[in-house]
């Protein structure tokens, strides 16, 4: 059954604009809360195969998340705003140490 975008769920409509993004040759992708409304095994596979694409196309991606969790496991620069502004701007060994605590 063919369903329009507009009618997909929360969790679905935003996985397809992801994957049309990575398929229409962008040079980057902004992705904003983009697994956030995904089952957590779901949101899992989504974030894995996001970086297979990127790695593979080697396309810019910003994710714009509060799962400080995927964005440590999927990034490789983190920046954190609050209030408007930068508070934290890491990558490297200094951030490949960070960890979230439970």
């Amino acid at each position: 059954m063919e369903k329009k975008v507009e009618q997909l769920s929360g969790g679905s409509a935003p996985g397809t604009y992801t994957a049309h993004a990575y398929h229409s040759q962008a040079e980057a992708v902004l992705l904003d809360e983009h697994s956030a409304a995904l089952d957590p095994s779901i949101a899992s596979d989504v974030l894995h195969l996001k970086r297979d694409i990127v790695a593979k196309q080697e396309l810019s991606t910003i994710m714009i998340t509060h799962n400080m969790k995927a964005a440590l496991e999927h990034g490789i620069r983190t920046i954190m705003m609050h209030v408007g502004r930068i508070i934290l701007d890491i990558e490297g060994k200094e951030r490949d140490a960070m960890m979230v605590k439970a």
